[in-house]
């Protein structure tokens, strides 16, 4: 009897144990339950395999080879986009700074073209009957905290003039960077909000565009002072050594072909208040030929964020999973009832 009580008792806290750190890592929990290619998803004109766990997988289908884009987890043929047609005695001029239509008799119609663009720190006007869409990095058409800002003034300050960026050979190299706080969450995000001492997972994919391989092609990226390498660098879902911050070696692409690099990062317990901008940028035979960037919006950390950060995670991850703590107190109790019973069989 003594050796049957002692092997419940050990049973029982083992298998509390084990069932307190399912609780804690939900990713033990439901390792062997995520299906493989469960659904999938358009990242970058690109059809990507998920599995049930939101993981992502491997490539199902590349549009760009087939020249069409990626819509609602497939590859669609592009609309055709025409111009409006030309009328007979009509002709096209400015008004109200767009490209309108106008009848012989001088007398405005239906707009041909719209001259407002995507980004807000242009002047955007008709001039020759030409749209003008001038940069103005002087703070004058956006704020200086704004994406846009960020991505084509480069933090320039009173100036008219677009900064210098570095020179890009061509477009025959991709590079797309996303984002995203919740390693399970499915969708990848190009602009993202953290807490101090929050991790992120990175995914970067780099695409062929042309019909010749590519050589010699180093990934790299910037993750400015308050982002810090967490390593879990994957390269096409495989295990990689070395650190995307120094740059890694992607050897050769083949034509109209990608590849995906994954990480992780983790945000300063003390962050500047504002907006950050990673950067990745894809070279091939030291020739820099794309980069991209992804907005961090990031609070200024206060004391003891971090601490109440774990713990409203602890507390989600209670209440997500209060079954399983209630199997661990039940369990611990018929530990104590047991144990309470051989020391009153003693006495």
């Amino acid at each position: 009897m003594k050796i049957l009580y002692r092997l419940l008792v050990v049973i029982s806290l083992v298998c509390a144990g084990f069932l307190a750190l399912l609780s804690v890592n939900p990713l033990l929990a439901y390792a062997d339950t995520c299906a493989s290619h469960a659904n999938k998803q358009c990242i970058s004109n690109i059809v990507y395999w998920y599995d049930s766990c939101g993981a992502l997988e491997d490539i199902y289908q590349n549009c760009n080879t087939t020249n069409q884009i990626c819509q609602n987890a497939q590859c669609v043929n592009k609309a055709p986009v025409t111009p409006p047609p030309a009328t007979t005695g009509q002709v096209k001029s400015c008004y109200n700074g767009d490209i309108h239509w106008f009848n012989s008799n001088g007398t405005v119609g239906a707009i041909y073209q719209s001259c407002k663009d995507a980004n807000s720190c242009t002047l955007d006007d008709c001039a020759g009957n030409q749209c003008v869409n001038e940069l103005k990095c002087d703070g004058s058409t956006c704020l200086q905290s704004s994406q846009d800002y960020i991505v084509y003034c480069g933090g320039a300050q009173n100036t008219t003039q677009p900064p210098v960026q570095p020179q890009i050979q061509n477009q025959s190299l991709s590079i797309s960077l996303f984002g995203k706080k919740d390693s399970m969450a499915p969708d990848w995000q190009r602009s993202i909000s953290l807490a101090a001492g929050d991790k992120v997972d990175f995914l970067i994919i780099v695409k062929n565009n042309s019909n010749t391989p590519a050589d010699s092609i180093i990934v790299k990226t910037d993750l400015t002072s308050a982002i810090s390498y967490a390593g879990d660098l994957k390269i096409g879902n495989l295990a990689s050594a070395g650190n995307i911050a120094s740059g890694i070696d992607l050897g050769t692409l083949a034509p109209k072909s990608s590849q995906i690099i994954s990480f992780t990062g983790m945000l300063a317990n003390q962050v500047p208040d504002g907006a950050l901008q990673v950067g990745a940028s894809v070279n091939a035979s030291s020739v820099l030929y794309d980069s991209d960037y992804l907005m961090v919006a990031a609070p200024a950390a206060v004391a003891g964020a971090s601490v109440v950060s774990a713990e409203n995670s602890f507390v989600t991850r209670f209440k997500k999973n209060w079954y399983i703590w209630l199997v661990v107190i039940l369990v611990l109790i018929v530990v104590f009832i047991i144990i309470f019973r051989r020391l009153g069989a003693k006495a």
